[in-house]
């Protein structure tokens, strides 16, 4: 059985390398910095090997994650997104731009493939024509715990296995914080 396809979209280079590790034994994935790449990875995706899943921050330079969206379903897009910020008012962003979705950050890893396997359970198989049921947010608060075009991820080898990564960001989101325990 192929793995899923799960694109990453953040702005900041060690959020999307830090996720990109911790999930890249599960999920096949793809990152974007911005709203705009994400749109550019969807639209080249491969009807054999689409999406299955967007993992979306909101604030974000050249299109932030509010755009995306609006820009994403104005196309008639399908694939469930689940927002992930810092952002206070999260599942009423998500209630209105029409997420399947969201993490409050700071999460944790098993937070996020929760969330990614809710809903893409959700979804009918790749191929199969059909239209996938509309996810209700009203997600949950999960507390505590570079250049160039769009890109996969996939590490050569890792020292020691990280069993919980938390990602967090501090106060602007300039600088985040990423603790492998």
């Amino acid at each position: 059985m192929t793995r899923q396809r799960i694109l990453l979209v953040d702005d900041d280079a060690a959020v999307l390398d830090s996720l990109a590790i911790g999930l890249e034994d599960r999920y096949h994935v793809l990152v974007a910095r911005n709203g705009a790449e994400a749109l550019e990875v969807l639209r080249q995706q491969s009807p054999d090997e689409p999406v299955d899943a967007v993992v979306l921050d909101l604030y974000m330079p050249v299109l932030d994650g509010e755009g995306f969206l609006r820009e994403y379903f104005a196309r008639g897009g399908a694939v469930p997104v689940i927002l992930a910020s810092a952002a206070l008012d999260l599942g009423a962003t998500a209630d209105r731009t029409g997420a399947a979705d969201w993490l409050q950050k700071p999460f944790s890893l098993r937070a996020l493939e929760a969330k990614i396997d809710r809903v893409t359970a959700a979804r009918p198989p790749a191929g199969t024509g059909g239209t996938p049921p509309a996810a209700p947010s009203g997600g949950t608060s999960e507390g505590g715990g570079g250049g160039g075009a769009p890109r996969s991820r996939r590490r050569d080898s890792r020292p020691y296995e990280i069993s919980t990564l938390v990602v967090a960001e501090i106060a602007s989101g300039q600088l985040p914080v990423l603790l492998g325990l």
